[in-house]
């Protein structure tokens, strides 16, 4: 893994468009830089004050749009503080009802101070992780002549799933329906949903490519990046399918899932986890064929 993948910091991918990587495969916190203030695409508490310091060097003080791209607290859960510094706030409308849900939970409310106990003081309204506006399909924002194409994608790594496109650049933030030599939970994904977006990413011209974990790809690999993440989901689905097929239990997949070429992956202890929920995925299709 390169160094800022191991311990993450500021990566510069094109000019104005910068990406805070989360060290050892967490989340990325995309920042794209105009005269009129920044735009930050996704942000996680636990790395509240490395992203500020970035910022700053960035000469970026005022926050202009916030952009969630899914539900998941490691890319929501410092809203608040950019909500307060007049930020308007933009994820899927899946994402922002059930963000708005979440925070309606003292449950969920107690697990997102816990991501970062010094700023836990901070949570004093809920609400205000909840974001200003939802978005059925697409969505423009016009930055500084540059088109940032905002798109729906439907059910994919979670139902909410929403991705940022600089059309002229040819730059996507793919948010987590895409890592980089990263293993993930996939606790909400809709296995085939995602492959079925993953097959449209792939058909995008790209130059670079954000994704929500792992070091971003910028070039020619950018769109092999996308090709890879789909060949990783498939050899998934087929080999978990033709496991339980054959009768293998989860405990027994999880046994002898080994020998693959994506092994090797950063945050490999969260693989057991990801082939549990292909499984959960594989047994609820296996009803209806």
């Amino acid at each position: 893994m390169h160094e800022a993948g191991e311990k993450g910091g500021l990566v510069r991918i094109a000019e104005d468009i910068h990406v805070q990587v989360g060290p050892r495969g967490e989340s990325n916190q995309g920042i794209i830089t105009t005269d009129a203030g920044a735009v930050l695409i996704d942000n996680y508490v636990r790395y509240y004050t490395p992203l500020m310091e970035s910022l700053g060097k960035l000469r970026q003080s005022f926050i202009r749009f916030v952009v969630n791209t899914h539900n998941d607290m490691d890319h929501f859960s410092a809203n608040f503080f950019f909500r307060r510094r007049g930020a308007t706030i933009l994820s899927s409308e899946w994402s922002r009802a059930q963000i708005g849900r979440m925070m309606r939970e003292p449950y969920w409310v107690e697990e997102l101070k816990k991501r970062n106990p010094d700023l836990a003081h901070e949570v004093t309204r809920p609400e205000e992780l909840i974001p200003h506006l939802g978005i059925h399909d697409r969505a423009s924002l016009d930055l500084d002549g540059e088109t940032a194409e905002l798109s729906y994608m439907g059910h994919g790594h979670s139902p909410g799933d929403l991705t940022v496109y600089l059309q002229q650049r040819r730059v996507l933030f793919a948010g987590d329906l895409v890592f980089v030599r990263q293993h993930g939970r996939l606790k909400t994904a809709d296995i085939q949903g995602l492959l079925n977006i993953l097959n449209k990413l792939a058909g995008m011209p790209i130059t670079a490519i954000v994704p929500g974990h792992g070091e971003p790809v910028v070039g020619s690999e950018a769109s092999e990046a996308v090709a890879i993440y789909r060949d990783y989901i498939s050899i998934l689905q087929c080999r978990v399918s033709d496991m339980f097929n054959n009768g293998r239990t989860l405990d027994a997949i999880k046994a002898d899932f080994k020998g693959w070429k994506y092994e090797s992956w950063g945050r490999s202890h969260l693989f057991p986890v990801c082939l549990e929920h292909v499984y959960k995925d594989v047994v609820w299709r296996s009803r209806f064929s």
